[in-house]
């Protein structure tokens, strides 16, 4: 019974991320708000008889692209930093703090940054809570947004490995008889690699 049901189930489980990607996506670039949209991929899931844990990060996934594409899109404003917070927060991501570069989740960093632009652009002082170090020499005008004591700039690069991959192809030559031509490479996987550390400070 239970594996006359897995295809099935499975089925489901793939058609409500879909969904559910589609629905989140199209919902935070609408304007909706978070309660709305929790509502919404709450009645989805439900209505597929799956549990809703299983695709929090489908959900995260699609808020955070169209999350940033608002922020890079325009400068953001109060309300609209509020609502894409409230969104990604409700949703969880904090708990993938770690992940985010891995992931390539930058919601966060490109609404916050929009926001800070929107404040430059209508000479409003951005809030800046002096927890970071400061060792500049600030030029006259210059405000302190945030600072760290330390930052490290990473950039994916190809990396060799001891790995190796084969591919091959059997070719008849008659008689019953085949030749094989196969070729062996180096795996290069994509990894982020730190480059620089630093002291950094955004004014």
């Amino acid at each position: 019974m239970v594996s006359s049901q897995a295809p099935a189930c499975v089925e489901r489980a793939n058609d409500a991320r879909s969904e559910l990607s589609t629905l989140i996506l199209k919902g935070v670039l609408d304007c909706k708000p978070y309660a709305d949209l929790d509502a919404e991929a709450k009645g989805l899931v439900t209505e597929k008889a799956l549990l809703f844990d299983g695709f929090r990060e489908t959900i995260l996934e699609a808020a955070d692209g169209a999350a940033s594409q608002i922020a890079l899109r325009s400068p953001v404003p109060e309300a609209e930093l509020s609502r894409l917070v409230d969104i990604l927060q409700g949703f969880g991501v904090q708990s993938y703090a770690t992940e985010f570069a891995q992931r390539r989740w930058y919601a966060m960093a490109y609404v916050g940054m929009s926001h800070i632009l929107w404040q430059a652009l209508h000479d409003v002082t951005p809030y800046y809570d002096a927890s970071g170090r400061m060792q500049f020499n600030l030029h006259s005008g210059e405000l302190p947004i945030v600072a760290s004591g330390k930052v490290a700039f990473a950039e994916e690069r190809s990396v060799s490995t001891h790995e190796r991959t084969y591919g091959g192809l059997s070719v008849p030559v008659g008689g019953g008889c085949c030749y094989h031509i196969g070729v062996r490479r180096k795996a290069k996987p994509n990894e982020l690699q730190a480059c620089n550390q630093s002291i950094w400070v955004k004014c």
